[in-house]
């Protein structure tokens, strides 16, 4: 899963000629800002704040990335994902799956079927967000 992010960063260094990584991360706080449900986003902006030192500002932006990313429709479709209502379902929940050896390995199978089906996403993410930085 790093190669992926290694492969945007290398771009946006390759690109160092024509914008700042200041004028990235701006861009990208624009583009998170106006389509905030797109978890992507989030997580290419934290990882330019990362890249600029800015721990905190990295860290929230990976906060909303997950926060966002557990809600992915396709996620939960393919059942590599649940969603709880409240922490008594969260605790029932885990509590289930912790006694389910079947279950988890059928999770994590779809889960590994999700993330190979979706490789290349970082790639059209980047199609999709060039043209929103210039």
């Amino acid at each position: 899963m790093l190669a992926p992010a290694v492969e945007v960063d290398e771009r946006m260094i390759a690109a160092a000629g024509k914008t700042s990584l200041d004028a990235d991360i701006a861009s990208l706080r624009r583009v998170a800002a106006a389509e905030p449900r797109r978890p992507q986003i989030w997580r290419l902006l934290a990882d330019h704040l990362d890249i600029a030192g800015d721990r905190a500002g990295a860290a929230q932006a990976y906060l909303a990335h997950v926060r966002h990313a557990i809600h992915d429709p396709a996620l939960m479709a393919a059942g590599a994902a649940l969603q709880v209502r409240d922490a008594d379902q969260l605790f029932s929940t885990a509590a289930r799956l912790l006694d389910d050896g079947v279950e988890r390995e059928r999770m994590r199978t779809a889960a590994l079927e999700f993330i190979a089906a979706h490789r290349g996403a970082t790639d059209r993410l980047w199609r999709w967000l060039e043209p929103r930085l210039r």
